[in-house]
């Protein structure tokens, strides 16, 4: 069939292509169902939660393989949105290029006035409220999913990526001025990012970003996972081919310390392990934290950058002399998580090669 084209602005506020909402998904098949969408001629359109008709939301529609489908996130959500004509037609069509049809039949979801999330925790951090405490419906925001058949819907409740990106706003609007953090409010969204992301990787009860029990989960000893674009973008395949051929037997151990870091290279992906102190782990260890960065920055992730896994916030760590012999992964009887694999010390980077400054 023939692709409609696009027009400018087509890119939504925020958007991923994740092969948890499908494979091999029809291109044909996806722009038939965004076809269906509402067209209108006026300046604007309402969109109503739980109405009826072709402005109501949540609003589907599915042809062969693909399903397209329009809700409203957030804890409160608006009962009425009013957006310019023919928006989210242009940005479903948008994700289904990017997807769909240059990444291999994936899907992906985008979402429409995230901004106003992040403004109401911006406001909340300048007026030193309770952040979440209250969520007004002016909050909410739209997303829209390309997805397989009976993959999972509403991605802007349940989607780890939203969460990373409310805590690094938050983290923004906390900071004092000077690049530190001027309250723990931050790590609620940390620790939400956290268990969802956990969630999708080890699998479980999937959780809304702002159920409050998220941060009873946040422990000062669980991990971070950050990706960043200076860090280069090693390619998916060498990196895999890296998992595959460089790491050691599973309950070998390495001794990694300041001045013996362990640099591992397979073409253009470059994994850089190095402690503060002298420690001894498993390799174990290692493909843990380092299968759970690849899948957030390059697997799942739409950044395809390289990462850190390191603790949040930084432990206090004794003295670079003191020796520790690490018990856990596969000899330990510790059962390891991305959110406990390495010790504290210890920081894992994934670079693309030649972009990593020890």
């Amino acid at each position: 069939m023939a692709h409609p084209s696009t027009m400018q602005p087509v890119e939504p506020d925020f958007w991923q292509c994740n092969e948890y909402y499908g494979t091999q998904l029809n291109e044909d098949d996806c722009y038939n169902a965004a076809s269906h969408l509402p067209r209108s001629n006026v300046q604007t359109n309402t969109y109503t939660l739980g109405g009826n008709g072709e402005y109501g939301i949540p609003w589907s529609h599915a042809v062969g393989t693909c399903e397209v489908k329009i809700e409203l996130a957030g804890p409160n959500p608006a009962m009425n949105v009013v957006l310019p004509t023919n928006t989210i037609r242009v940005y479903v069509n948008f994700v289904i290029s990017r997807c769909v049809s240059r990444s291999n039949g994936i899907g992906g979801y985008g979402t429409f006035g995230l901004v106003n999330t992040i403004n109401y925790i911006n406001q909340e951090y300048e007026s030193h409220l309770q952040l979440g405490q209250t969520w007004p419906r002016s909050s909410s925001f739209i997303t829209f999913s390309i997805r397989g058949l009976g993959k999972p819907d509403q991605p802007g409740d349940y989607e780890p990526a939203i969460a990373l990106k409310l805590y690094q706003h938050s983290k923004q609007a906390a900071s004092d001025g000077s690049g530190n953090i001027a309250g723990p409010g931050e790590n609620r969204w940390y620790a939400a990012y956290m268990t969802m992301f956990h969630t999708i990787i080890y699998g479980g009860q999937r959780e809304t970003w702002w159920n409050p029990m998220l941060s009873t989960h946040f422990m000062p000893n669980e991990m971070e996972y950050t990706c960043n674009a200076d860090l280069g973008s090693p390619s998916e395949a060498d990196c895999n081919q890296l998992e595959a051929s460089q790491l050691g037997p599973p309950s070998d151990r390495v001794i990694i310390g300041p001045r013996d870091p362990t640099v591992l290279t397979a073409r253009s992906c470059s994994v850089h392990v190095v402690s503060s102190k002298l420690v001894s782990i498993t390799w174990g260890q290692i493909a843990v934290a380092l299968g759970a960065l690849l899948q957030l920055c390059i697997t799942f992730g739409s950044w395809k950058v390289g990462g850190v896994a390191n603790y949040h916030p930084p432990q206090a760590l004794p003295e670079a002399s003191s020796f520790d012999l690490v018990g856990r992964g596969a000899t330990g009887g510790t059962q390891v998580s991305g959110l406990n694999a390495l010790p504290p010390s210890v920081n894992l980077t994934l670079s693309r090669t030649g972009q990593h400054d020890l």
